[in-house]
């Protein structure tokens, strides 16, 4: 793992070099968390006391309101009024200093238009959504089994949202039935080659899981380079002068952002322990008459998933209705039926390869977030 080289202040002449590496690892960590920006019209400036001979030269702005962005172009007023020359501007202290020959008066008011740094950041947020989102796939896949027998035996009592996948001639994908308290199938005769396998599942949830692994070792190790950044500036505060003032109120900012990044982490904790999915159940009948004949040859009927309530982020399982008849369930599979979507109209279109069936059919479509 690559990190920032060590430096002893304490035996080595403090430099302006120094410095501009503090400023390029405070760049780099806001990039990493993608920090979130807010715009200020007149900040306060508040003058700094060097020394008794050294006034009304430094002013800078409060906690919380330094970290400027260099643009949009910070604006400088001087009683209210825009000025432009014969000052410097510490983006990062958050400050103004005057040159000699110009400093101000007691009676002079110094403020800024900038844009600030916030303690939010997006690549935390971006994580808590993901980690949201893979909540729901973990907590209600109950896994692989060879028969109901062994499901029941696993997951006696289940909850709304919990699904498993179960083997044997044809797979088959159970759901807990809170109606019944009982496992219920809900996909005897639909070809699960197009869906993923208990292995590929497994591997993506890891996959997943890796890269979160891998944000958070990320977000820890800026946590590390802002402590060590932190130390290095509380060492060298006696032999840094007219900075003095600066560095311990950017120690301070760096400070609140390893606070808030603690407590966005015990955030995703929380989030973890209470999601939970739900699924959507819905009973669709489709007569002989809805079915019609496609460019390639064969016979479809359309569902409009949108009146359904889905999204297009939703997983779908449709399957013959539980209560089919014989006859139905013959016909079915006469029909050799299949199905396609259609993401942009989201419509949702079940296919007959076979024979076209001649009777009403009975599905079950099953919206899981």
């Amino acid at each position: 793992m690559s990190m920032v080289e060590l430096q002893d202040p304490l035996s080595t002449e403090v430099q302006s070099p120094l410095m501009a590496g503090f400023s390029d690892a405070l760049n780099k960590i806001s990039e990493i968390l993608n920090l979130k920006t807010v715009a200020y019209t007149d900040i306060p400036l508040t003058a700094i006391d060097i020394s008794k001979d050294d006034q009304y030269r430094i002013y800078q702005a409060d906690f919380g309101k330094k970290l400027w962005l260099k643009f949009p172009p910070v604006v400088v007023k001087k009683n209210n009024v825009v000025i432009t020359e014969h000052f410097t501007i510490d983006y990062i202290g958050g400050s103004i200093s005057f040159q000699e020959d110009f400093r101000l008066t007691e009676n002079d008011r110094v403020s800024v238009d900038a844009t600030c740094l916030l303690s939010e950041s997006k690549t935390i947020k971006d994580i808590n959504t993901r980690i949201d989102k893979i909540e729901g796939d973990i907590v209600h896949n109950k896994g692989y089994y060879d028969t109901i027998e062994d499901l029941e035996l696993a997951v006696p009592i289940g909850e709304n949202g919990d699904y498993a996948f179960l083997g044997g001639e044809i797979d088959s994908i159970y759901i807990w039935d809170s109606d019944n308290g009982s496992w219920k199938d809900i996909y005897k005769i639909q070809d699960l080659s197009d869906y993923y396998t208990k292995s590929e599942v497994d591997n993506t949830i890891t996959n997943l899981q890796n890269n979160i692994n891998t944000n958070a070792t990320n977000i820890e190790n800026a946590e590390k380079q802002i402590q060590t950044n932190a130390e290095n500036i509380t060492q060298n505060t006696n032999t840094i002068k007219q900075n003095t003032n600066a560095i311990s109120e950017n120690s301070s900012k760096i400070t609140a952002l390893e606070t808030n990044i603690t407590e966005n982490t015990a955030d995703l904790t929380e989030k973890i322990e209470k999601k939970a999915n739900k699924s959507v159940m819905h009973s669709i009948s489709v007569t002989s008459e809805n079915w019609a004949e496609n460019n390639e040859g064969v016979f479809e009927t359309p569902i409009i998933l949108e009146d359904l309530g889905f999204t297009g982020d939703e997983n779908i399982i449709i399957g013959l209705s539980d209560d089919a008849t014989a006859e139905q369930r013959e016909t079915a599979r006469n029909a050799l039926l299949n199905t396609k979507i259609n993401q942009e109209t989201k419509t949702l279109y079940v296919i007959a390869d076979g024979e076209k069936p001649e009777i009403e059919l009975k599905f079950s479509l099953f919206i899981l977030d």
